[in-house]
């Protein structure tokens, strides 16, 4: 989700890790995935209720066409790249009108709070995207499964908010937090979950986070 301005080449003897998330691999700098978390916070909210549809493109092809239409033009050339070079980031927003584009929905509108999370995904209609600041403390989430913002910044970073709890148990206290999906694999948190809690989600947003869910999926054929 942070745009990557340049890279810088050493020689390495080591363990590489790989993360496979849906047929495909997202490789890992120090704990990091560098690229495609947007693509595939997106496809995860396709794939999710109420429509519950898998897509057709994989998600390397499907950042290819988000990075087409977002704001930041020297990325352009990654519409057309190989797998490796697919490195720079984009937007929740990209995501979201490419998935309008390719007909998986009418629309998509914006969440300004924790509150406007909480009241969409209760209400049913599905879950929110978010691209966030990512932080020491993000890494990895605590007994409860939970992570917080603080320390250094690692960059940013999109997950999936799926459900809400106004009861979510955070050590000895009862918490109101949404329940969210990153795409890292099932070894990272609770099989690939976290839980973020409504103050926590709240100071992310209003701190230049972006937060979008769809309106009207459809079904694409």
């Amino acid at each position: 989700w942070r745009r990557v301005h340049g890279l810088e080449f050493e020689p390495f003897v080591g363990p590489v890790y790989n993360l496979h998330v849906q047929g495909d691999n997202s490789y890992v700098a120090e704990g990091i995935g560098v690229h495609n978390c947007v693509a595939h916070a997106w496809a995860a909210k396709v794939r999710a209720a109420p429509i519950m549809q898998q897509m057709t493109l994989p998600p390397y092809d499907f950042y290819r066409q988000i990075v087409a239409v977002d704001e930041f033009p020297d990325n352009d050339h990654e519409a057309t790249g190989p797998d490796f070079d697919l490195q720079s980031g984009t937007t929740v927003r990209a995501g979201a009108k490419t998935l309008v584009t390719l007909g998986y929905a009418k629309s998509y509108l914006w969440a300004e709070s924790a509150e406007d999370v909480r009241a969409w995904i209760l209400a049913g209609f599905g879950g929110v995207v978010i691209g966030t600041r990512w932080d020491d403390n993000m890494m990895t989430p605590d007994a409860d499964g939970f992570i917080s913002p603080g320390g250094s910044s690692r960059g940013g970073h999109c997950t999936y908010l799926n459900g809400w709890s106004d009861r979510a148990k955070r050590g000895r206290k009862q918490v109101p937090a949404s329940r969210g999906q990153n795409s890292w694999g099932d070894d990272w948190g609770q099989k690939g979950r976290f839980w973020l809690s409504m103050e926590d989600l709240d100071v992310l947003i209003k701190d230049g986070g972006e937060a979008a869910a769809l309106t009207e999926s459809r079904v694409v054929r």
